[in-house]
């Protein structure tokens, strides 16, 4: 996949400063984008203890030699946000990976409930990054070729102490609803768009456990 498949929003979101940097869903296509948004700045990957990555991933990962780890069962989760802060001395970034889940297609936050809890109590700034995949959760009346094969919507920044499951929610949120609204689907005729789809229908040929009357 080329970079020129995967379109960026708002990269003057991307603060200066030290951040920790938590998408919605990472693929390792997207995440080779990621790290290409950071270049020149101190990049360490954060990953949950128990999390699975797919092995583009983790091999990455373990060849970067630049990694932190948190658990999110951990009863102190700002005392481990304190260790963290080091990692955003000097304008380095922390990018969170999220690990292997069971999503539905489309989903935008793809973070476990208790991964997200952790990380907004760590008291670190936080950049949500929204990743919407057009090709993945494409409508029949869509050609998936013509879609861009991911979306990656940069949020702004919330600041260090703000931080709740419930504010990143929302603009995650906010930042999936922008990548999405770009789909050609929404440029067009809504009329035509309905007639184009009914179209598709009677044109399926029935399956076989349906008899035509």
């Amino acid at each position: 996949m080329s970079s020129s498949s995967i379109q960026v929003l708002h990269k003057e979101w991307l603060p200066a400063a030290g951040v920790l940097v938590i998408p919605g869903q990472l693929n390792f296509e997207n995440l080779l984008q990621l790290e290409k948004l950071f270049s020149g700045r101190k990049i360490t990957w954060l990953v949950e203890e128990k999390a699975n990555y797919d092995s583009p991933i983790q091999s990455h990962l373990e060849k970067s030699g630049s990694g932190a780890m948190f658990s999110a069962d951990d009863a102190a989760p700002a005392a481990a946000g304190d260790q963290l802060k080091s990692y955003l001395s000097g304008n380095g970034v922390l990018i969170y990976v999220p690990g292997r889940v069971t999503v539905r297609k489309g989903t935008a936050n793809h973070v476990p409930a208790a991964h997200l809890k952790a990380l907004c109590a760590f008291n670190l700034p936080i950049t949500p990054i929204a990743v919407d995949c057009p090709r993945e959760s494409s409508l029949a009346i869509e050609s998936s070729s013509s879609l861009p094969a991911a979306v990656i919507s940069i949020g702004k920044t919330i600041a260090a102490g703000t931080a709740s499951v419930a504010v990143f929610q929302q603009a995650l949120l906010e930042a999936n609803e922008e990548a999405y609204s770009l789909r050609s689907l929404f440029k067009g005729s809504l009329p035509m768009a309905l007639l184009e789809g009914l179209k598709n229908m009677v044109q399926k040929p029935y399956s076989g456990w349906l008899r035509r009357l």
